[in-house]
């Protein structure tokens, strides 16, 4: 029985799970992203969260099997599941993702040609990589004089996933509150919105022009081929890779309107002929075109994005119903009846109500408690090299241990749930936020290309274990006194000395030194410094920069709303026009009949 239960509980949760992922990917992923690639990274991004779920039950599994006195239940059930989590992600995360992001980035033109480079080039990664590992193997056997492969591993791989936990979780554990407290302020994010149109619009000139000038090369490279032999199947081959690229680029030749008002018309001088192109240059000319149309896609989508939210805080500034994110217009709504017309009415002014009364007083109540866990976590990970077990969280999971029946149980469950959960959004959230991955970075409302969504799906998939085993390392919790399964699976939990140092001692200061960083901005300042355009490195700069980024900002979201009205103007009037003649159409035809 307890087993049926436990299978229907994974049940529920892996649907919670995979409707999460689905969420996040239909966020994320780019309208270009091929359906198979959405596919793959839903079901990463799901298995990225089975720990989560899944080691809380676990805990209270091994609390109630050591708290037997009869010693009959002696069987972890959440063994298997913990299994088929770990072996699932292991091969996504060593595997799939590598080869896949590989294909993603790959030049070639046919898709078994694509298929072969991803997979020569995830090996020869994958080769580099278990080199190193044969390193340490190796140094650590003559260090310990005793050669142990799959300890050494294992111990291998949980500092590498630690130390990427303590990086995130230290960002995150600031970054997070911070961000919720400052959405109670609607008139400062209408402020921070504007500041960052100008960058924004600079970006997107700058998209439109590098693929101007992806088109131009291969205008000057491939165009003035002729006379290749059709019957030789080597030309033939070259021939039909120079007709997919100028298929591409006819492809992605086609702009918008405005987009294309951005082209420059700066003439080019004219290269001199270096004969017939090779195919390397043809593999680079389509992955440099291939990125070229992606970027522009990512960039076009973060600029309407960013008009969106300058239109929803100004109609929250404005105390005004936010308008449509597409178009900003408020379609009216014909043929209701007085149910639909009141319900409505009733929506409006829930909607009103909540934007105007509750939105600000709820986000600073969200933000007080996220800054309390925060400080729970820190104080917890602070006190991990003392020998009194100081943690809050321990001490709510011992009292509900120390008590008996569903209930407590259940209790047992969601107290060691929130905190894991939170730490979870933490390390997730930073993951997606913080830009140090350059072009693999996450952006939201569809901006991210599909090799961004895999790289960072990939990164998940190996983070959730390590920070399962940093939880059990905040709490103290004795998983060699207790049936956990987590342990089992894990096997040797160790992890590799640090300057003769264990992890209990050098990670919490990690994690309360960039805690520090982040609450001083130091993220952002680093950013400002290594001139990278990120949206807190330019908020980061001087008010006179920032005052005169605020006034362009608002003159280019004027000149776009003119040009918006303009445009639904002239569609208006060619509809009207449209049914005009349509009319006079019928009237035709009925008089005829």
């Amino acid at each position: 029985m307890i087993f049926d239960g436990l299978q229907l509980t994974l049940a529920v949760l892996g649907m919670v799970q995979l409707l999460l992922a689905v969420v996040i990917v239909l966020h994320y992923a780019s309208p270009r992203t091929p359906l198979l690639i959405k596919v793959i990274a839903t079901i990463s991004f799901a298995l990225s969260f089975a720990g989560t779920a899944l080691l809380p039950i676990d805990l209270n599994i091994a609390s109630s099997i050591s708290s037997e006195e009869d010693g009959n239940v002696n069987v972890n059930n959440t063994l298997l599941p913990w299994k088929i989590t770990f072996w699932s992600t292991f091969v996504l995360a060593w595997l799939v993702l590598p080869v896949v992001r590989e294909i993603l980035q790959s030049g070639e033109f046919s898709t078994m040609s694509r298929i072969r480079h991803g997979i020569k080039e995830a090996l020869q990664t994958q080769c580099i990589l278990l080199c190193v590992v044969v390193v340490l193997i190796v140094g650590l056997a003559i260090k310990l004089k005793s050669l142990n492969v799959l300890p050494v591993l294992i111990t291998f791989g949980n500092t590498y996933g630690l130390l990427i936990v303590s990086l995130l979780l230290g960002y995150g554990l600031v970054a997070l509150p911070r961000s919720l407290w400052r959405q109670s302020y609607p008139e400062r994010e209408l402020r921070r919105a504007q500041i960052m149109l100008s960058s924004v619009d600079e970006a997107l000139f700058e998209a439109v022009w590098e693929l101007q000038d992806c088109e131009y090369v291969i205008d000057a490279t491939v165009l003035d081929i002729r006379d290749i032999d059709s019957n030789n199947n080597e030309n033939l081959y070259y021939q039909n890779c120079i007709d997919d690229l100028l298929k591409r680029k006819n492809e992605t030749a086609s702009m918008s309107p405005e987009l294309h008002r951005r082209r420059t018309n700066t003439e080019r001088k004219q290269e001199e002929d270096n004969g017939k192109p090779s195919l390397d240059m043809l593999r680079q000319l389509n992955c440099r075109l291939k990125y070229a149309h992606e970027n522009l896609k990512s960039t076009e989508l973060r600029w309407e994005s960013l008009v969106g939210r300058c239109r929803f805080y100004s109609s929250l500034v404005n105390n005004l119903q936010p308008k449509s994110f597409s178009t900003g217009i408020q379609v009216p709504f014909v043929s209701l009846n007085g149910t639909e017309i009141k319900f409505r009415t009733f929506r409006n002014r829930a909607k009103f109500f909540w934007q105007t009364r509750l939105r600000s007083s709820m986000f600073r109540l969200l933000a007080v408690f996220t800054a309390v866990l925060s400080f729970m976590i820190l104080w917890s990970e602070a006190t991990l090299s003392l020998s009194v077990n100081l943690s809050p969280f321990a001490l709510f999971l011992n009292f509900f241990e120390a008590k008996q029946g569903e209930s407590s149980a259940v209790l047992f469950i969601i107290s060691a749930l929130i905190p894991l959960l939170y730490m979870s959004i933490c390390v997730y959230s930073s993951l997606f936020k913080v830009s140090v991955f350059g072009p693999f970075a996450l952006h939201g409302h569809g901006q991210s290309h599909p090799v961004a969504l895999v790289f960072n799906a990939q990164i998940l998939v190996r983070l959730q274990f390590s920070l399962g085993y940093n939880y059990l390392l905040m709490l103290k919790y004795d998983t060699d006194s207790k049936a956990c399964a987590f342990s089992e699976v894990m096997g040797a939990m160790s992890v590799f000395p640090f300057f003769g140092t264990s992890f209990s001692v050098y990670a919490p200061l990690f994690i309360i030194a960039l805690c520090g960083f982040t609450l001083c901005n130091g993220y952002p300042r680093l950013l400002a410094l290594l001139n990278v355009e990120h949206e807190d490195a330019i908020l980061s700069s001087g008010e006179e920069t920032l005052t005169r980024k605020l006034r362009e900002g608002i003159k280019l979201l004027k000149k776009y709303e003119e040009k918006e009205q303009k445009s639904d103007i002239d569609n208006s009037s060619k509809a009207i026009t449209a049914e005009k003649e349509l009319g006079t159409d019928q009237q035709w035809r009925n008089t005829v009949v």
